[in-house]
């Protein structure tokens, strides 16, 4: 309370001062349409087709009462590949590729194709053992390895980090035999991932991406996964991937 000529003056409390301090992780919903030129309509549409999952629609108390927020990264980049895809294909074809049949394998040699994949990373995890006790080919590699959604999404994503932050190839192709059975369940950009290291050992840890991962002393965070973006180079390069198959 301010004090003027010994007497209690009032003192308003602004928007600026009531609003809780912006998480830089989320966008509002009033922020996202101005950002990138979509309507409300639009962007109802897209909830209710299932090209925006219903989660990250998240509600917050704000001086106004209640706002919408959404994760900001996730969003920004779903928005994105919804635009530039729109005009070529339907909502029902953009609603498929967001949510990709648990039956649908992708070989390492398409994965190879892929902007930004880590060569040597699929090379070293084709040429191990079967998960299932199979044998390896003559050839020393794994006869038609194919991966889920999940699993391709994965090791697109820590192919980026192979040769830094203290992870090694070898490392890396152990710790993604290790991971890919939890990765085959990845539940969409609604779940993050981290990169951790405890001691001299790496693991790996997926969470709900609203909430970032808290980690004891004996823990330290090496990397934040992009899942998103592995899964949005895999969703535009579909269409040669239906070709090819």
């Amino acid at each position: 309370m301010a004090i003027s000529n010994g007497e209690p003056a009032v003192e308003f409390v602004t928007e600026d001062s009531a609003s809780p301090p912006p998480d830089p992780t989320l966008i509002s919903k009033k922020e996202l349409l101005a950002q990138t030129g979509i309507s409300y309509g639009q962007l109802y549409r897209w909830k209710r087709d299932g090209l925006l999952p219903e989660e990250w629609f998240i509600k917050r108390s704000s001086f106004t009462g209640q706002e919408t927020f959404l994760p900001r990264e996730q969003v920004l980049s779903r928005v994105k590949t919804i635009l530039d895809l729109k005009d070529s294909h339907s909502l029902e074809q953009l609603a498929a590729l967001f949510k990709p049949s648990e039956e649908v394998r992708y070989p390492i040699d398409y994965l190879l194709s892929l902007p930004g994949a880590n060569k040597a990373l699929l090379a070293g995890l084709e040429a191990g053992p079967n998960d299932d006790g199979g044998q390896e080919g003559e050839s020393g590699q794994r006869p038609g390895l194919a991966l889920s959604f999940g699993e391709a999404v994965f090791v697109l994503a820590l192919g980026g980090h192979v040769g830094r932050e203290g992870l090694e190839l070898a490392t890396a192709v152990d710790l993604t035999r290790a991971a890919l059975p939890a990765a085959r369940l990845w539940g969409g950009e609604s779940m993050g991932c981290a990169l951790i290291a405890a001691g001299d050992a790496h693991h790996i840890i997926y969470y709900q991406a609203t909430t970032p991962p808290l980690l004891d002393s004996g823990a330290r965070l090496i990397a934040m996964l992009d899942l998103p973006r592995a899964a949005e180079t895999i969703r535009m390069n579909s269409s040669e991937f239906a070709e090819r198959g």
